[in-house]
């Protein structure tokens, strides 16, 4: 197999692994990201100066918000980091082959 068809092969199968990679990297610091606790207060405030029907909506939102805010609260912080810490890793593996892969390709071709 020449080093022009190797690079052929390898290289879309590198990038599509990098590709994947780099988007559960992007899901898992969303998943790590803090709510908005400012957000939460001003729907408190909100929630206690309107009346009716309002001031019931007004709690409802209250509560779901806090009630994400409780489940970021209760993840185990440490499984994800160690998760980020391998994808992050593993990024960079797949970057060093990427690389790899690519100036190999052009020496083989420049030594034909």
């Amino acid at each position: 197999m020449s080093s022009r068809n190797s690079q052929e092969i390898l290289l879309p199968l590198l990038t599509k692994e990098l590709a994947r990679l780099e988007k559960k990297l992007t899901a898992l610091k969303a998943k790590l990201k803090q709510p908005d606790l400012d957000e939460i207060q001003k729907l408190r405030t909100k929630a206690f100066e309107l009346q009716g029907q309002a001031c019931l909506d007004a709690f409802k939102k209250l509560e779901v918000e806090e009630a994400k805010y409780e489940k970021w609260l209760s993840q185990d912080f440490s499984k994800h980091f160690d998760q980020e810490f391998d994808l992050e890793r593993e990024i960079q593996t797949v970057k060093g082959l990427i690389s790899s892969v690519e100036s190999k390709c052009a020496l083989g071709m420049f030594i034909r």
